[in-house]
């Protein structure tokens, strides 16, 4: 089964951090870890020319199992770091769920050697922002009332996160809304910060 190439596969690692995978039909994949965001803004740093800090690869099909590497360079301390991340993944519903455990080799000791594994689910994204018609941008980051007002957060968006005196929003996962919601978050709160978070602007 072939990975699809019409959006991103995401992978919720933390209450802050969101792991991403793009595949192509050329057969590349692209990869990146980031605070919550917008999949959509995340499709504009994941295709070819992508900066240089970019995890990136090629992929291949091989005895039913999807193969990839990713490689990534970081300039540490005026010293080249160099990372591979080598998966072996499967696909499974109609390839709406990759599941993928990986072995790690880099120049940096403190993640040479290690292995992992990970989920990741599918969400589509517009062509316009897997194409290049959209340049990337930078997720808005609040953390507080004030910010969201800021931002343009709407009136009743803001009623709702003033009812709940949350004085800390920052990189609140869209994704977590069913865990949000078992945190005892008033309803309003959560519909309030989701629409936030996905909206495209």
């Amino acid at each position: 089964m072939r990975p699809r190439t019409d959006g991103l596969y995401f992978s919720i690692v933390s209450s802050d951090s969101v792991a991403w995978l793009r595949f192509t039909d050329e057969h590349e994949v692209f990869g990146a870890s980031s605070s919550p965001g917008c999949p959509s803004q995340i499709a504009t740093w994941l295709r070819p020319g992508a900066a240089r800090h970019i995890p990136r690869g090629s992929y291949s099909l091989r005895d039913d199992a999807l193969e990839f590497t990713l490689e990534s360079e970081l300039v540490n301390q005026r010293k080249l770091d160099r990372t591979q991340h080598h998966h072996r993944a499967s696909l499974t519903n109609d390839a709406l769920v990759l599941s993928t455990t990986y072995s790690i080799e880099s120049t940096m000791p403190a993640y040479d050697g290690k292995s992992s594994s990970a989920r990741y689910e599918f969400v589509e994204v517009e062509r316009r922002c897997l194409d290049g018609a959209m340049k990337p941008t930078q997720f808005r980051a609040v953390t507080s009332i004030a910010g969201l007002a800021k931002f343009g957060f709407d009136p009743a968006m803001l009623a709702a996160v003033k009812k709940n005196k949350a004085a800390t929003l920052v990189k609140l996962n869209v994704y977590d809304r069913d865990r949000l919601l078992a945190l005892g978050l008033e309803q309003a709160f959560v519909d309030a910060l989701v629409a936030w978070r996905v909206k495209d602007r």
